[in-house]
């Protein structure tokens, strides 16, 4: 149903509009793969005069994420907080009302969708600046996240521009941060292993008289009066360098916003200073050589050193301080702009698909017609209106052309009977309709079509056994369940009696390839939900690349085009570079994600081949490995036309 209502959608935005209260109710679903259809198709109808309404229930659905322990909350916030921030972004007087509500969820789930959402609306929203900025310093404690804190302390540093607001926030972090040094004591780490459960076994005598061994843990607990360490000194003291470089580019900003504090400047020195001393020790390690922590040691401390020079060298504040309080601001308003223009050019696209009906086309009225019409006229029209409706006219869907492509012949020309199948794929099932021609000058009884499935597909009725005049011919349908994205076959037998011999006869008919572009469509998701969804999913497959293209570009439209994928990653359609990673979604009717992530390199000998590998992960195994064979089969069936064997594809 919210497909359907997703296809109105395109052409009929109006009459969604005035029901948009009502598919929010859906909501209430414990599916979250239902909650996000209902936010897809909601927001892009939703306008000035219900936004209210929308963010008052998504507000109410957000708080509700944190009362219950729901299995869908987690995910399920992530989505409302994208779709507030959608709202937010569009009607910017309803930013005030939902930015105080989302910040109260800045050290749970889904802190990272909210930070990135109050660092677009800082920037957009000047008057809500100092309001915003204030809440976020309150909050700074309950931060945990080590991403979430880089980014909040990016928005402190950039937007902190007046001396009460930097003098409130340098306290603010003073106080988590702590005084240097950051690294764990000795005491400490012997405290920590004291503190270990230790065991004591001893013999005991029983109330009968027996003798036991009894075994006493003894686990000690800690001190009421230790107070733990806040968030932002623990990350920094376990070692988390990039946090450090960050914390020491805001606390830069604002000693050269205020250049003539001297004790501002002097207590970020220390504090720049403890953190590279963290750096290089935890770099070093306990045996003293050198791990893979060194090359970001190496950065941390090479960050650390400039902006160390820019508060103590006044001819590198006079040279950097312009870029460093300027240009983060301007590139980041630069990005949303990108971003604005990329979404408006989207919904000129989406407006460009209008009706499909002509403007002289006849127009049925229900209600006007005679009491005289029959029913099988009615019902003829309303599936007209269904059609026009959904903006499809029928042409393109039933047109002879596309119905030639999907005909698949069963038997051979010097058969008694001569079979082929017309193959209609509707989702969720499959509809052969078989035309069996007598190709005899005899009576043909008791012809059975007998069909069997490979893959996950179900027979629902079998066809039954008709009996066919010379030269004559009949058409027998059959009904195929699928119920999962796979690459599947349907063969069988047709089975006969010649009335005039008695000879019974039996042919054997050819396979039909079902191919797993048929429930594959494009689909577009964020970064981070492909990043959850790329840890989460069990199964993969690791396809080589193989083909005689040489154009990284290229080659990765492809693929694209070959699998019915969308490209999530931006790249450069230049060519210039000799290697290109790629992020390839889509979604199958059956609600089910592919994921493919695509690494190619361009060597650099004289035949410029491409080589890397391309990886599917997916739910179940039957998406992988079927995508797999259609990738290997594109890449072979591309080499092959190029050297003129064979077309593009065998099984098309």
């Amino acid at each position: 149903m919210l497909e359907r209502l997703e296809e109105l959608k395109r052409n009929h935005k109006k009459v969604l509009q005035e029901i948009l209260m009502d598919i929010l109710r859906a909501l209430s679903s414990p599916n979250p793969d239902i909650c996000k259809k209902v936010l897809d198709v909601t927001m892009d109808i939703v306008t000035a005069r219900n936004v209210d309404e929308v963010c008052t229930t998504l507000k109410r659905e957000v708080l509700k994420t944190s009362d219950t322990d729901m299995e869908k909350g987690t995910a399920y916030r992530q989505m409302l907080i994208q779709a507030i921030h959608s709202c937010a972004m569009r009607f910017p007087d309803v930013a005030e009302s939902v930015v105080g509500v989302l910040m109260d969820f800045m050290g749970g789930d889904g802190a990272m969708e909210v930070v990135v959402f109050v660092r677009a609306i800082i920037e957009q929203y000047p008057d809500l600046r100092e309001t915003v900025l204030q809440t976020l310093v309150d909050n700074l404690s309950d931060i945990t996240a080590s991403n979430v804190l880089s980014v909040t302390l990016w928005i402190i540093g950039e937007y902190c521009q007046t001396d009460e607001s930097i003098k409130g926030a340098f306290e603010e972090i003073a106080s988590l941060l702590g005084e240097a040094p950051f690294i764990m004591e000795e005491k400490e780490k012997s405290a920590k292993k004291e503190t270990q459960p230790t065991t004591t076994t001893k013999n005991v005598v029983l109330a009968d008289g027996t003798y036991a061994t009894q075994t006493v843990y003894n686990d000690p607990t800690p001190k009421s009066n230790e107070k733990p360490l806040p968030p932002l000194r623990k990350l920094i003291v376990k070692g988390d360098v990039f946090l450090g470089s960050v914390l020491c580019s805001t606390l830069t900003k604002m000693c050269l916003r205020m250049h003539k504090d001297k004790d501002l400047r002097c207590k970020s020195l220390l504090a720049m200073c403890g953190i590279a001393k963290m750096a290089e020790t935890k770099a070093r390690g306990k045996s003293g050589s050198k791990s893979g922590f060194q090359s970001e040691q190496n950065d941390c401390q090479q960050r650390i050193t400039l902006c160390c020079r820019m508060l103590l060298d006044p001819k590198a504040h006079d040279l950097l301080s312009e870029v460093w309080l300027t240009s983060g601001k301007i590139t980041f308003a630069q990005l949303l702009s990108d971003a604005k223009e990329k979404e408006a050019e989207a919904n000129k696209k989406d407006a460009d698909c209008g009706p499909k009906s002509q403007a002289d086309d006849l127009i049925h009225f229900r209600q006007l017609r005679g009491q005289a019409t029959q029913v099988n006229d009615v019902d003829l029209d309303d599936g007209s209106d269904l059609l026009r409706a959904a903006g499809k006219t029928g042409r393109g869907k039933d047109d002879f052309s596309e119905k030639l492509d999907h005909i698949y012949q069963l038997t051979g020309f010097a058969d008694p009977i001569y079979a082929e199948a017309l193959v209609t794929v509707n989702d969720y099932d499959i509809v052969l309709e078989i035309l069996v021609i007598n190709r005899t000058n005899t009576t043909l009884s008791n012809v059975a079509v007998e069909l069997s499935t490979l893959g996950d597909m179900k027979i629902v009725e079998r066809p039954q056994a008709r009996s066919i005049g010379p030269r004559d011919q009949c058409t027998i349908k059959a009904n195929i369940k699928v119920s999962s994205t796979e690459t599947g076959h349907i063969f069988g037998t047709i089975a006969y009696e010649n009335e005039a011999t008695n000879e019974q006869g039996l042919i054997n008919l050819n396979d039909i390839h079902m191919d797993i572009m048929d429930y594959i469509k494009p689909a577009t998701c964020t970064d981070e939900v492909f990043r959850s969804m790329w840890a989460e999913f069990e199964w993969e497959n690791k396809v080589a690349i193989s083909t005689t293209m040489n154009n990284l570009v290229e080659f990765l439209d492809h693929v694209v085009k070959s699998t019915n994928m969308s490209c999530l990653t931006e790249h450069d359609r230049t060519g210039s570079s000799n290697f290109l990673a790629a992020n390839l979604y889509a979604r199958s009717v059956f609600g089910e994600d592919a994921l493919v992530n695509l690494s190619v390199e361009k060597k650099n000998d004289k035949d410029g081949k491409l080589s890397g590998y391309i990886r599917i992960r997916s739910k179940t195994q039957g998406i992988a490995l079927s995508l797999g064979e259609r990738i290997t089969a594109v890449q072979r069936g591309k080499k092959e036309e190029e050297e003129g064997n064979v077309p593009v594809a065998a099984d098309q």
